[in-house]
């Protein structure tokens, strides 16, 4: 087994930026728009299906050097990956590196056995799985974070668009109601008008009969009587 100097290799470096705790996205400035319409709820987003990934290689040196770090002790799958690559220059077909490569450690190390190369390819598909169990969880986090997040606030602003819509119903039946109640009284208003201003009219002809009947007494006495 190879000595452990190297540092240690994390997934979540890949996911997180470790060496800054806000990881939060600048918001572009906008400039606020008056307008009086009302907007809709925006469609609710759909998780994306179709996409078909790639090989990263940061992450495939990443994995790599974490395998690297759990080299099992001995010769094994690993060594014998090494002892091939090293004699790509030399041997062009992988099948013969593969061969050449096993005689080698073989001659160097004669107890080593298909067998113990075999198993140790599936102690090394173990750590990387546990590896994928590691990045599912931390791209769990990061998904929630920069992605859950952001829904729940689509939500709120998406529940407070209904709310003031509701508002703005319930003020619209307001408005209609206190104008229906204004053309009312606007009416009664009307007629209330139109009979003090009668009454006053009335009033004022009857005043006037009255003050033009005194007048006419007041001449014709002051004519009849002697003193």
């Amino acid at each position: 087994m190879e000595e452990k100097t190297e540092k240690k290799f994390s997934l979540k470096s890949l996911f997180f930026n470790e060496t800054d705790g806000n990881s939060e996205t600048k918001k572009p400035e906008t400039k606020p728009v008056q307008t009086t319409q009302v907007v809709s709820p925006p469609p609710p987003t759909m998780p994306v299906t179709s996409t078909v990934g790639v090989v990263n290689k940061e992450t495939y040196s990443t994995l790599m050097k974490i395998l690297e770090e759990r080299n099992l002790p001995g010769p094994d799958y690993l060594e014998l990956k090494k002892a091939a690559d090293a004699m790509a220059t030399v041997i062009t077909d992988e099948n013969v590196r593969y061969i050449s490569a096993y005689s080698v450690l073989k001659a160097s190390n004669p107890t080593l056995t298909k067998t113990q190369v075999i198993s140790s390819i599936d102690e090394y598909i173990k750590y990387i799985e546990s590896e994928r169990s590691v990045a599912k969880d931390e791209l769990g986090k990061l998904y929630e974070k920069e992605v859950g997040t952001r829904q729940k606030d689509i939500q709120s602003k998406v529940d407070l668009i209904t709310l003031n819509k509701q508002k703005i119903e319930e003020l619209n039946t307001e408005i209609l109601k206190l104008s229906q109640e204004i053309n009312t009284v606007n009416g009664e208003m009307l007629t209330k008008q139109t009979d003090i201003e009668i009454q006053e009219k009335n009033f004022n002809v009857t005043v006037d009969t009255i003050v033009t009947n005194l007048n006419t007494d007041k001449t014709k006495l002051n004519t009849l009587i002697t003193e």
